[in-house]
């Protein structure tokens, strides 16, 4: 079964990033707005939900994705919103050094499970085996790192979950 290996940080940026889709984008429907103080307040209320309590890191976080969105306002076209807020959040907490992820929340679940399902770990795998060896893959990782994701995932380890979810689902 072919694995891609998978660093912890890549998986929490790649999830930042995702998570940034879901700031409300109702009080910034297009970023042509003049309400960047409800957008601030919730990219502010988003960062709260994710980052562990390091108030600079944080702030910093907010302050990049607050003057990126503004400074590229006039120019996304409205069918481009989502992957322009993905692309802002990655870009954005790629370049924080003490940015973390608290630990495991169902929203953070939910955006890693759909990375995995995007990613070549699942190459090779009939459909209907792909969710569940997302969720086994998961399950072992919040049991391995019951605190969260930060860090690397040794190469070992990445091998021994894919082998044991792989077994657990029925396929060898």
């Amino acid at each position: 079964m072919p694995t891609q290996k998978i660093t912890l940080q890549k998986l929490s940026k790649i999830a930042i990033g995702l998570i940034i889709i879901n700031i409300n984008v109702t009080s910034c429907s297009h970023p042509k707005t003049n309400n960047w103080d409800d957008l601030s307040k919730s990219v502010h209320e988003q960062a709260d939900s994710l980052f562990v309590n390091n108030y600079g890191a944080k702030n910093k976080w907010c302050n990049c994705v607050l003057e990126k969105l503004k400074s590229n306002q006039l120019n996304i076209p409205q069918d481009s919103l989502q992957r322009e807020f993905y692309i802002i959040g990655r870009d954005c907490a790629s370049k924080i050094k003490d940015l973390r992820l608290k630990g495991w929340s169902m929203e953070f679940e939910v955006v890693l499970k759909k990375n995995l399902l995007q990613s070549r770990i699942v190459e090779g795998l009939q459909e209907k085996h792909k969710i569940p060896f997302c969720n086994c893959y998961i399950e072992k990782l919040k049991k391995l790192y019951p605190n969260g994701l930060n860090g690397v995932i040794p190469d070992n380890v990445q091998d021994s979950i894919s082998v044991f979810c792989a077994h657990q689902i029925g396929i060898n």
